[in-house]
């Protein structure tokens, strides 16, 4: 499950001579998810080639 960490954003306005701080809660993936992301896209792009292989008659 991924894990909530805030994120502090500082805006600085020099003509104003002002500061803006805004906090925002920001989901960080754990490290399994992003293996099982990077995988589903390895799986893609494998796919994608079986396919232009398949299309075009390669057998590389």
């Amino acid at each position: 499950m991924p894990r909530l960490e805030i994120e502090r954003i500082e805006i600085y306005d020099v003509s104003l001579n002002t500061v803006t701080v805004k906090e925002v809660e920001v989901y960080v993936p754990t490290e399994e998810e992003l293996i099982l992301e990077k995988q589903n896209q390895l799986i893609q792009i494998y796919n994608e080639i079986e396919y232009l292989k398949a299309l075009t008659g390669t057998t590389i």
